[in-house]
Parts: structure tokens; C-alpha cells; sequence
């Protein structure tokens, strides 16, 4: 399941609110055996999140997202039955990116970003979902 949506705090408090939700999520999805990306761009507050996991358990937790008081704009983007997961080995990865860095390239690669020190994946784990990205 990946959605999208924008923060509603402001941008300097975005990345301490990001920080918090990803430390109490990650313990929570552990429980639920729930992975996945969250990324986050830093100058507008935009999100995409792709959710992984039992699809009871992600239908639940994207109810709770939904109904968030913090972001608004929420919008389905993706549901699909996967045969395999792309974020198994890890609760929660954030991403932090720059809309003006989304530079790409002619083939259509990204080719710059910034990323979190909490990123616990490799880089080719993550190119489907950022080349996929709309900003």
C-alpha cells in the first residue's frame, strides 16, 4: 500500500516530528510485522509511504494514518497483493529528500538526494520507489 499526503506542522519542525513518529512506529510495526518507507521532503512536507505486511494488519494501520490529525491530503496511490516483499528485513526506513534536489538525469534517474542516517536498506532497494515519485 503506498499513499501520499502533507505534514501540516511547519518545516522546521517537520524533520524532530518525522524523527518521533518513525521511533514509535518502528516499534509498533515490529509488533505487526509491518515494513517500509516513508519518505519525506524537507522543503515542502510532502510524504509517500509504502506499507508492507499481513494486509489486515496494513488496512489497520492505514486507517490510523488516514484519520491523523498531522497530515492532510492523504491520497491512495497504490493497493496491491505483493508475492514479495521489497522492505522485509527492516521495521521502518525514512528517506529525507529535497524537492529541488530530485534532479534527474536523461534516462530519468534521480540523481541526487539526502538521505537519513536511520536508512537501513541498500540504494537498489529503493530506486523503484524513488524514480516513482511525483514531485
Amino acid at each position: 500500500m503506498t499513499y501520499t499526503s502533507k505534514m501540516l506542522c511547519g518545516l522546521s519542525e517537520l524533520k524532530a516530528n518525522i524523527e518521533t513518529i518513525s521511533l514509535v512506529s518502528s516499534e509498533k510495526n515490529v509488533l505487526n510485522k509491518i515494513g517500509g518507507l516513508l519518505e519525506v521532503d524537507l522543503e515542502t512536507g510532502k510524504i509517500r509511504q509504502t506499507l508492507e505486511g499481513r494486509e489486515e494488519n496494513v488496512r489497520q494501520l492505514t486507517m490510523k494514518i488516514r484519520n491523523d490529525q498531522r497530515h492532510a491530503y492523504f491520497k491512495l496511490i497504490e493497493e496491491e497483493t505483493i508475492k514479495k516483499r521489497k522492505f522485509s528485513s527492516w521495521e521502518m526506513g525514512v528517506v529525507y529528500t529535497l524537492k529541488s534536489a530530485h534532479a534527474r538525469d536523461s534516462g530519468g534517474k534521480l540523481l541526487r538526494a539526502t538521505w537519513s542516517a536511520t536508512l537501513k536498506c541498500k540504494l537498489s532497494q529503493l530506486q523503484p520507489t524513488l524514480d516513482a515519485m511525483p514531485y
